[in-house]
């Protein structure tokens, strides 16, 4: 029998505020596969399809699961739309299927878009561009690359308010590259499958704890569609995972190491000739005995220069791909009068299991903290509810460190820039929030490691030196690199440099001319503007060329493209590149 909700409804409801129905579709059943979760303490399945409504056709389709019995502590649910399998799943006898009629799921209202992505914005900025003497055939093609990506459903919050509140500087970008974007005529790159299926698994979809994977998936769309391509973001859950017409479909395949490894056990593997994987710290070939990131099948169907990584030259058998900051005329620009600047730090990442002992990290994490302490006031924005303590371990450690919850994209934008500093306590590594910072014209301090550092559970052996080797490269006073050896003498270098600099630009009376080693101009053109050396690997203009390059060479693979494994592990390689 239907569930009480309906037992007096002859196969539908309605709701007394509209023309939504609901149709009993399956009872005893679960969905095949469970979408999105609506909440919980709904009291009728009308109920539970107006928040589907709500939710939009980006998050939940035409069908639904809910319970009598269970819906004040399970909620309801959305089914994943599946093309090749039917809508029940599980026999349950508390569950069943309904199917919303009457009524199309509302659409996303374009209003509910940041304004720069809103189909209008986008041909308005795309025709402003092009008559900035850009190629207006470029111009159309990234404006109808944007439109798709836009429309496409993106589950991730961050990734949509990163990619739109960027879309003019990538456009400006694109006008920039030189020599000018020229997409091969023949086997041109006209549509990329990407699938960010660890980030989704380990990161979060709705409630996202870390968010510097998802910067770099963020621009790899963004820098994708400006260069004319569509994109598909393949979903978290909805649709399961990518089958092999979805491959073939595709000109260009991004994804990552757990995708590959879901694909290889459920479906079947991405053709090798157009994949590319995500690596965040590099696979230089060196690790073969480890079930899940070693040289062996089947990740050796893919070359490493197939291997997209986060920091230049670190590991050089791979692809340098990194994040996209923004240029310093967009960060100097994107408000009139940008937030008076304060003498005080802000503490790099949101979540610090580092910071107690008694997870097993070594003590000049917290040494450090307490040390930049002791030169300026130190804002925390941190995740409250994370499992690893962290609010404890910072008033555990520092009591008078500022403690705020998670900030905004836009907010955490707006408190660096209005800082003097972002510190970093050796953890987490090589995450990008500190070149965002640097663009807005923020000092960076991390430290060194006290010794060389081989990352466990990594695919790479190369030591690492600091938090992120690339701010090495970066001199002072932009960035100092302190020694966790020696923390009072070198941190209170850094900090007596970085104040002497603030104060020749923000400081008054005495202190605004400045010491005289450091470079008036430069200072000048860092606070104001966010220049400061080596600052192009990290670029927007940076990444969107590298983007360009690896789409011109996704082409069919050669035997060189594993000469060096061969003469390492060939036994590891494919049968046809062993011996060619």
């Amino acid at each position: 029998p239907p569930p009480p909700a309906l037992r007096k409804q002859a196969g539908a409801t309605a709701s007394p505020s509209s023309h939504l129905q609901v149709r009993l579709l399956l009872t005893g059943r679960k969905c095949a596969e469970e979408g999105e979760n609506l909440g919980s303490a709904f009291a009728s399945a009308i109920d539970c399809a107006s928040a589907a409504v709500s939710a939009g056709p980006e998050n939940c389709g035409q069908t639904l699961m809910w319970s009598e019995a269970y819906h004040a502590a399970w909620g309801c649910r959305c089914c994943v739309p599946l093309d090749d399998a039917a809508v029940g799943g599980e026999a349950h006898a508390e569950w069943s299927i309904y199917q919303l009629s009457g009524v199309a799921v509302a659409s996303t209202s374009k209003e509910t878009l940041p304004v720069a992505c809103q189909k209008g914005a986008l041909t308005a900025t795309a025709s402003g561009a092009a008559g900035k003497s850009l190629l207006s055939l470029n111009m159309r093609r990234a404006a109808t690359g944007w439109e798709q990506l836009m429309a496409s459903g993106i589950q991730v919050d961050y990734m949509q308010e990163r990619m739109c509140r960027r879309m003019e500087a990538w456009l400006e970008a694109l006008g920039d590259l030189s020599p000018a974007w020229a997409p091969k005529r023949r086997g041109s790159v006209s549509k990329a499958l990407v699938w960010p299926f660890s980030a989704y698994s380990h990161f979060g979809v709705e409630r996202v704890w870390s968010l510097g994977e998802y910067s770099q998936w963020a621009d790899l769309c963004a820098a994708l569609a400006t260069l004319g391509v569509e994109v598909e973001l393949w979903p978290w859950k909805r649709r399961g995972l990518p089958k092999k017409r979805d491959f073939d479909a595709a000109d260009v395949i991004f994804m990552d190491y757990d995708g590959i490894h879901s694909s290889w056990r459920k479906t079947s593997l991405p053709p090798a000739d157009k994949t590319w994987i995500l690596d965040t710290f590099g696979t230089d070939g060196t690790v073969v005995d480890h079930g899940f990131f070693g040289r062996q099948p089947p990740l050796t169907n893919f070359p490493l220069k197939r291997f997209l990584t986060f920091v230049p030259g670190y590991s050089s058998r791979n692809t340098f791909l990194g994040v996209a900051v923004l240029r310093p005329s967009d960060a100097a620009a994107s408000e009139a009068a940008p937030p008076r600047r304060k003498w005080q730090c802000v503490l790099w990442s949101k979540v610090h299991p580092w910071l107690n002992e008694k997870n097993g990290f070594p003590a000049y994490h917290h040494e450090l903290l307490r040390e930049y302490t002791k030169h300026c006031h130190v804002v925390a924005t941190i995740d409250k509810k994370d499992t690893y303590g962290t609010e404890a371990a910072i008033q555990s450690c520092c009591p008078e460190v500022e403690i705020r919850g998670v900030a905004s994209p836009s907010e955490f934008l707006e408190l660096l820039r209005s800082s003097a500093v972002y510190v970093g306590v050796g953890e987490p590594l090589i995450a990008p929030s500190c070149f965002e910072a640097l663009s807005l014209g923020t000092h960076v301090v991390q430290p060194r490691f006290p010794a060389l550092r081989v990352l466990k559970n990594k695919p790479i052996t190369e030591g690492w030196t600091s938090q992120h080797p690339w701010l090495e490269k970066v001199p002072e006073p932009f960035v100092f690199t302190v020694d966790p050896r020696d923390l009072t003498a070198s941190v209170g270098r850094a900090f007596r440099e970085i104040k002497l600099a603030f104060d020749s630009h923000f400081g008054e009376g005495d202190d605004a001319g400045g010491p005289p080693h450091l470079d008036a101009q430069a200072l000048e053109r860092f606070y104001v503007a966010g220049e400061y050396p080596n600052r192009d690997a990290y670029s927007i203009g940076g990444f969107l060329g590298r983007v360009g390059s690896i789409i011109q060479d996704t082409t069919r693979l050669e035997a060189k493209d594993w000469d060096w494994e061969r003469s390492q592990h060939p036994q590891q390689l494919p049968q046809e590149w062993r011996n060619p």
